[in-house]
């Protein structure tokens, strides 16, 4: 398997509530599942998230960069072309001067956040797919610990029964 789980990652995703021996049986039954050939486990599943998740960074960060962009078109024709608008906030009496800088700085920082992303965007890939992985394994083990055999008085109950006038 492509992203193995570990004790470590599975302690992450607990949000600070830890009881002993679930990490180690939801290992056991990754195992199990590995060995059964589970479909959620198989090469073909865990490259469709991967496709998935990563094409949902590869947009977060696009659309980040084509904003920061416009904001710095925006800054620098205000800088270049525009009269600097001079104020004062009435209530903190605090001056305010608009003249793009404000545009441009917040440009910058969304630019240099997009590099950071792109940057740490495998890391977060990784964390995202075992994410979804976990999720997913948990859904599975609910499901088959809820799944029970009806009883004979289950079964006996289930059945109608005319109800109606007698003959």
């Amino acid at each position: 398997m492509k992203y193995k789980i570990t004790k470590q990652d599975l302690y992450k995703r607990n949000h600070g509530i830890t009881i002993k021996g679930v990490a180690e049986t939801f290992l056991e039954f990754i195992a199990q599942e590995e060995k059964a050939n589970n479909p959620i486990l198989s090469t073909a599943n865990i490259a469709k998230l991967e496709h998935k998740t990563k094409r949902g960074i590869s947009i977060n960060i696009i659309v980040l960069l084509v904003l920061g962009l416009f904001c710095l078109a925006l800054g620098l024709y205000q800088f270049i072309y525009l009269k600097p608008l001079i104020g004062v906030n009435l209530y903190t009496q605090f001056p305010l001067i608009s003249n793009g800088s404000i545009e441009i700085v917040g440009s910058i920082a969304l630019m240099i956040g997009c590099v950071y992303s792109y940057i740490k965007r495998n890391a977060v890939l990784e964390r995202l797919v075992k994410s979804k992985l976990i999720e997913d394994l948990k859904d599975l083990q609910r499901e088959r610990e809820t799944i029970v055999t009806p009883t004979k008085k289950k079964k006996r109950f289930r059945q109608s029964f005319k109800v109606g006038k007698k003959k």
